[in-house]
């Protein structure tokens, strides 16, 4: 992270400006602006929490669909926005219908909903289309033709339809000449089960922040990620070593493209020179056999000269032990989709068979686990886990490589469908050779609803597949609960 990550927060809504001014003719002035320090702290948060969220877009109608476009970046899970029915006579509401169709076709995680207002969305309406398993963050605009009460009014309604939602209230003014600031305190005190901070109490970097954030006092992590960014950006800001720490990743990947290159050409090298040879070899072959049975006055064969062969390059150190998987050619392709179909016919032994060996070192034995049986919605817990290596690679932890193996789960509900497939990560405390049995602590994240579920504990091998994909791992019956 670097002075370019924050100053590149503003070139979203700028770039997206710069789109509708092209497709309608005319640039509009929404009732409410997005700034980019929103979007760089909209984003941070995101980033730091322990799963993706989902998002709720309620004021694409004020920001004319600037703050859609904010969230369609890889910190988001899901993006559902939500525009009126009414046509509009600036005729933006036709053009965003276009562009989040468009970014949905392409990133399958935008989705568009039309309802009576933007501002009252109809909560049963939308209910069904939300993961109660995933955390939701609701971004709301408030109108400047509210009068305080109505306002206190909203944030109560809000707070009622989604008790475990976090809500980012924008704008937000100066302090003590603000309405909209007065009816937020006075909502909050009213409804005790909701803390309200604003972004610019965070830290000095967020001084231009807008928006003002709505967490239940239950919520952990908000707290934890909020002091995180204060201690991040307090001071200085630190950016020094920032920069530093970029340009020496920066150098380091271009060394990394500059060896890959140089083994390239190394590789189309010995490939010419190895078809040299066995033209040469083909041609001293057919001379050979012209000298067992010479024709009548054949003339002297003249033997090709032999091409010199160019020592091998001398070995180089990995970088920092960090290998990547092995590169996978169009053979290896069809073979893992061959076997991705064989698990949606929940044949594994065939996708076993059919996954290409030499990508899969990776199997793992679950012998036990140590989980409660009873958690609390939204909470974190402590579990133990007794698993064996059965395959032929080392799992290396995360300060390793970045493709480290991982200890995580699945939410299933009662029947056995999975509900959510990507758990925490606990990373490993260390590296686990083959055969080794050990038993390994991590953490589990209950759902935000309540109700039965079963739990599937795995691992996974971070970019390449889960290690469960292909063994029986065991689910275990939770019964999660309302504190």
């Amino acid at each position: 992270m670097n002075t370019e990550t924050i100053f590149t927060s503003y070139q979203p809504v700028a770039r997206y400006w710069q789109m509708v001014e092209l497709a309608i003719g005319a640039k509009p002035t929404p009732s409410v602006a997005l700034r980019g320090i929103d979007v760089f702290l909209l984003k941070q948060i995101a980033a730091y929490y322990p799963t993706p969220p989902q998002v709720l877009d309620l004021a694409a109608t004020a920001t004319l669909g600037a703050s859609s476009a904010a969230w369609a970046v890889p910190e988001a899970a899901t993006a559902r926005v939500i525009i009126p029915h009414a046509p509009n006579p600036e005729a933006w509401q036709g053009w965003l219908e276009r562009y989040l169709n468009g970014l949905a076709a392409e990133a399958e995680k935008v989705h568009l909903h039309t309802m009576p207002s933007a501002q009252t969305a109809d909560w049963q309406a939308l209910q069904p289309h939300l993961d109660a398993l995933t955390p939701l963050f609701v971004i709301v605009a408030l109108s400047a033709d509210c009068s305080p009460r109505e306002q206190i009014a909203q944030f109560s309604a809000l707070f009622t339809a989604q008790p475990f939602a976090i809500f980012f209230v924008l704008p937000f003014g100066k302090v003590g000449e603000d309405e909209h600031l007065t009816a937020a305190l006075q909502a909050c005190a009213a409804n005790p089960a909701f803390h309200f901070r604003l972004g610019r109490e965070i830290s000095a970097m967020f001084a231009a922040s807008q928006i003002g954030i709505f967490y239940p006092r239950i919520n952990r992590h908000l707290p934890e990620i909020m002091k995180r960014l204060h201690a991040l950006y307090e001071g200085n800001f630190n950016f020094a070593a920032l920069l530093d720490d970029n340009t020496a990743l920066r150098m380091r990947l271009r060394q990394s493209e500059v060896r890959l290159a140089h083994y390239q050409q190394l590789i189309n090298q010995h490939a010419e020179q190895l078809a040299s040879h066995q033209a040469a070899q083909q041609a001293l072959e057919a001379q050979l056999a012209a000298l067992a049975h010479p024709p009548p006055e054949a003339p002297p064969l003249a033997l090709p000269e032999p091409v010199a062969l160019q020592p091998p390059p001398p070995s180089l150190p990995p970088l920092d032990g960090k290998q990547a998987p092995p590169r996978r050619n169009t053979v290896d392709k069809i073979r893992i989709g061959l076997s991705s179909f064989a698990l949606r016919l929940h044949q594994k032994g065939a996708a076993r068979f059919l996954y290409p060996r030499r990508l899969n070192p990776y199997a793992a034995q679950i012998i036990e686990c140590a989980i409660p049986e009873m958690m609390v919605t939204g909470e974190m817990y402590d579990a133990l886990l007794n698993v064996r290596n059965t395959g032929i690679g080392t799992w290396y932890p995360a300060q390793r490589t970045p493709h480290c193996v991982n200890i995580s789960y699945h939410w299933l509900d009662s029947r056995g469908k999975m509900l959510l497939k990507e758990g925490f990560r606990t990373p490993l405390p260390r590296e686990i050779a083959p055969n080794e049995q050990v038993v390994l602590p991590f953490q589990i994240v209950a759902p935000n609803k309540h109700g039965l579920y079963r739990l599937q504990v795995d691992l996974v091998h971070e970019g390449v597949r889960w290690l469960g994909e292909f063994a029986e791992f065991p689910s275990y019956p939770i019964k999660v609960v309302i504190a």
